[in-house]
């Protein structure tokens, strides 16, 4: 957590007091026992912040497709320079086929073939 116990916050990318100016949460649980606990936010100062945008950039260029549960302004901002639409639970595509997205990045083109595909 990036919390301190005098609630000072800690930048979980370089380590240092700051503002935080960005915060993701990956997908998942830190603990299922009793019952599941989502993981803590991530913080990020100024720097990192800058440095966790051309992290995602260059992910995203290489072919990476899924992202944060809550997501950051640097994902966010990678994934519409590389021209990606973010699709979430509600899904696209024709349900029970390969063609069926749902939790993932997918380009501009495939969004509006499986679109149109989903209307069908």
């Amino acid at each position: 957590m990036s919390y301190t116990k005098n609630f000072r916050i800690r930048c979980d990318g370089c380590g240092l007091f700051c503002v935080p100016i960005d915060e993701e949460t990956p997908f998942g649980c830190s603990s299922y026992e009793p019952c599941p606990e989502p993981h803590d936010p991530a913080h990020y100062c100024k720097k990192c912040s800058k440095a966790l945008y051309k992290e995602w950039l260059g992910a995203f260029q290489r072919g990476r497709r899924w992202g944060c549960w809550q997501k950051s302004d640097a994902e966010r901002n990678a994934a519409k320079k590389c021209g990606l639409i973010w699709i979430g639970q509600n899904g696209i595509g024709k349900y029970g086929t390969e063609e069926w997205r749902d939790y993932t990045y997918i380009t501009q083109e495939e969004y509006q073939r499986l679109k149109t595909q989903s209307k069908e």
